[in-house]
């Protein structure tokens, strides 16, 4: 052991600073700790596409609208809706109709509308498109 006063220690060429009687604890500097992190960081990222983290998925928030008799179904009328990133908006439909078993009786009838555009065949949604579920309306 070193004599009283500070103890030290060296890892990678850096002084690491430790109050007497940590027993074996050393306090590192948050400067070291934050070089540290960076380096962590930048061996998960290493070799990932456009920054994603290895083992991350990418996950798109999709603002979801409903209307007439599928906002009474789900009990509201506007819901954030987060999907893995290359998601459908036929995805988006299969995850609202999870999260509220009601709509599932209307499924095959709805229209939807992906950023003011109603849609037939399903669309990749990205990050704060708006989705709206429109009912079958009828009326006089």
């Amino acid at each position: 052991m070193t004599p009283k006063g500070i103890l030290t220690r060296i890892l990678d060429g850096v002084r690491v600073p430790a109050k007497e009687g940590c027993r074996g604890v050393w306090i590192v500097s948050l400067v070291w700790l934050g070089a540290m992190e960076m380096e962590v960081e930048k061996e998960q990222t290493e070799g990932a596409d456009e920054g994603v983290e290895l083992g991350v998925e990418k996950k798109v928030r999709v603002k979801v609208l409903l209307f007439a008799r599928a906002r009474e179904l789900a009990g509201g009328s506007e819901f954030d809706l987060s999907v893995a990133d290359g998601s459908t908006t036929a995805d988006c439909v299969a995850e609202l109709t999870t999260r509220f078993a009601a709509l599932e009786v209307m499924r095959e009838s709805i229209v939807v509308a992906l950023n003011f555009n109603y849609i037939t065949d399903p669309v990749e949604v990205k990050d704060g498109d708006e989705l709206a579920i429109i009912p079958p309306i009828s009326g006089g």
